[in-house]
């Protein structure tokens, strides 16, 4: 929460949106100069401001992700749903600058802040045609084009879907992966107790239409019945790190 940050500087005042009450501010989060995009007073997304910090990840879910590269060191093209700041993008194409990425990000007015404020603009010049940035929900753009992706990255996680709803949701992912393609989502939940049962309803889900499933906690020193930021993975390419 935005409590967390000090020496905060207002950079855009704020606006109501269908998605709650967005603000842009520059301030320091565990002594790291950051600009963060705040949504009801939350931590939505954020980028490094200090000069040394390149485009590295601001937030540990968004390193864990690497393990997909472990994982299928061959991906060439990915889908990531939820834009956020578009850190990740930024930090994707300076790894991989000749892979592809297709971006849904379902607000416009975050898309619009990110161009204004995080840096959006000066990416798609640099990327060119392969980023794609679309103002919509990630489940209807994969219902509406027959792409297929390397890797779909889930950085809009929202649970409490009906059983019927996830297992339609888990069939989408799998049909719009390639033979080796990896799923992998950002999941708010505890590894034990009530608040780790919605989580475990859809993974088991998942694990009903993917061969291989596996969770990988972000703080391992965590209390288990706490909420963390934990990844997801799924894919029909065994999920063991190659080296």
């Amino acid at each position: 929460m935005d409590e967390w940050i000090e020496k905060k500087t207002i950079v855009f005042d704020g606006i109501d949106t269908e998605f709650g009450f967005m603000q842009v501010v520059d301030g320091y989060y565990l002594d790291e100069y950051m600009r963060f995009l705040l949504v009801d007073g939350a931590m939505q997304s954020a980028v490094y401001l200090h000069d040394n910090a390149g485009d590295a990840l601001p937030f540990e879910y968004m390193q864990e992700f690497d393990w997909v590269y472990r994982i299928n060191p061959q991906i060439k093209s990915a889908l990531l749903i939820g834009g956020g700041a578009f850190a990740y993008p930024r930090y994707y194409f300076r790894k991989f600058p000749q892979n592809r990425m297709t971006v849904c990000e379902i607000s416009e007015t975050v898309i619009r802040l990110a161009k204004e404020y995080f840096g959006l603009d000066a990416l798609m010049t640099e990327a060119g045609d392969r980023l794609s940035v679309y103002a919509k929900d990630g489940k209807r753009y994969m219902e509406e084009t027959e792409e297929k992706f390397d890797l779909i990255l889930n950085d809009a996680y929202i649970g409490g879907a009906s059983s019927e709803s996830m297992k339609s949701q888990a069939e989408l992912i799998h049909k719009h992966l390639t033979n080796d393609g990896v799923y992998a989502a950002n999941m708010v939940m505890a590894l034990e107790g009530d608040a780790s049962l919605a989580g475990r309803q859809e993974m088991e889900t998942f694990a009903e239409v993917f061969r291989y499933t596996f969770l990988l906690p972000c703080d391992d020193e965590l209390d288990p019945e706490e909420q963390q930021n934990c990844i997801f993975f799924a894919s029909d390419h065994p999920l063991i790190p190659e080296g």
